[in-house]
């Protein structure tokens, strides 16, 4: 598929898809733009800022704690860039500000994401992949979640 990685993430124990998502998310760091395709995309919303805003405090209580002058900038640049992280569920038309847009496989497939990273937390088949992941560059990663299918 058009130089793209396509990375499957199992979960294991008592960690949540969202939690996974979000730590995830993290460690990509920065990234234009990002797209879940979820079942019900409020609800994923919903759970993924929850937890993004847990990793936030976690990221600042961090900062707080360290004396090293190097690392309080670098962490002071990784939370002002969380901060700043846009999420929404609008039809992808609209959200042309968002930085993370969560919304239905049919949704998408009527308008492929512009996105670097691809988030799949329900089922897609190979062939709604290919038409999701069109208008990805090159060298894009692809997450698929294949527990969250039997959740």
């Amino acid at each position: 598929m058009h130089g793209l990685y396509i990375e499957e993430r199992p979960l294991s124990g008592d960690i949540s898809l969202s939690w996974d998502l979000v730590h995830h998310l993290y460690a990509r760091g920065r990234q234009p733009r990002v797209a879940v395709i979820t079942e019900k995309p409020a609800i994923m919303l919903a759970a993924t800022r929850k937890q993004w805003f847990r990793l936030t405090r976690q990221v600042q209580r961090q900062r707080s704690s360290t004396l090293r002058a190097s690392r309080i900038i670098e962490l002071s640049n990784q939370l002002s860039w969380m901060q700043r992280l846009c999420f929404t569920s609008k039809d992808p038309a609209a959200a042309l500000t968002a930085d993370v847009l969560f919304a239905t496989t049919e949704t998408f497939l009527k308008t492929p994401p512009a996105c670097t990273t691809l988030y799949a937390t329900c089922h897609v088949t190979a062939s709604q992949l290919e038409i999701l992941t069109s208008n990805m560059p090159e060298n894009s990663v692809a997450v698929l979640y294949p527990d969250a299918f039997l959740a």
